[in-house]
């Protein structure tokens, strides 16, 4: 028997997301529905570019309507980037990926600076969710430096790649002296 592939059928890839994954992507899923037609800010944050891609990707084939804007490395303007780039008058909602690459050294606080000052220009232009994908040091960025912006970000969604949690328990494992029952080496002298 063939399985038929809907919307929802979970597609085969590099990731297997976790509960907490899924978790987020659903209550990222559900706020895209319920906001739709209506403007709201938000925070994707995901270290992993290619995690971030693929969740895209699953969102995208998902929904129509969905436009992501990737921002260059000598961006200024994040605003008019993304109002020059979105080619839909009334798109579903907008992704804005990439920003880590504009904010360099030298660029910092003009990026911080546009975006604290261009939170209006997002009410007025755009009838329907922001979402901002970021790593978390410019998420942590965000909420200490353009503070006008962070507050009128909604829901916050986290995207965290399991694959620190993995390399961390495989490298405990090689340098623990534990046996392979799970008890330290220590405690298998007293057993014998």
């Amino acid at each position: 028997m063939k399985e038929v592939m809907t919307k929802r059928t979970p597609i085969p890839g590099a990731f297997e997301q976790t509960v907490y994954q899924q978790a987020e992507l659903d209550a990222l899923r559900r706020m895209l529905m319920i906001s739709e037609g209506t403007f709201s800010l938000n925070v994707a944050t995901c270290n992993s570019p290619a995690l971030r891609d693929h969740l895209i990707a699953q969102i995208k084939r998902e929904m129509d309507g969905v436009e992501v804007v990737r921002v260059p490395e000598k961006a200024h303007d994040i605003f008019d980037l993304a109002h020059g780039q979105i080619l839909d008058t009334r798109p579903r909602a907008v992704f804005i990926i990439d920003m880590e690459k504009a904010i360099t050294e030298g660029n910092t606080n003009r990026v911080v600076q546009g975006l604290n000052v261009s939170r209006e220009h997002w009410y007025t232009a755009y009838r329907c969710p922001i979402v901002f994908w970021l790593p978390d040091r410019v998420t942590s960025l965000l909420m200490t430096q353009a503070r006008d912006l962070w507050s009128w970000v909604s829901p916050r969604f986290e995207f965290v790649s399991e694959q620190p949690t993995l390399a961390a328990r495989q490298h405990h494992r090689q340098n623990s002296s534990y046996s392979p029952d799970g008890s330290p080496e220590s405690d298998r002298s007293h057993r014998s």
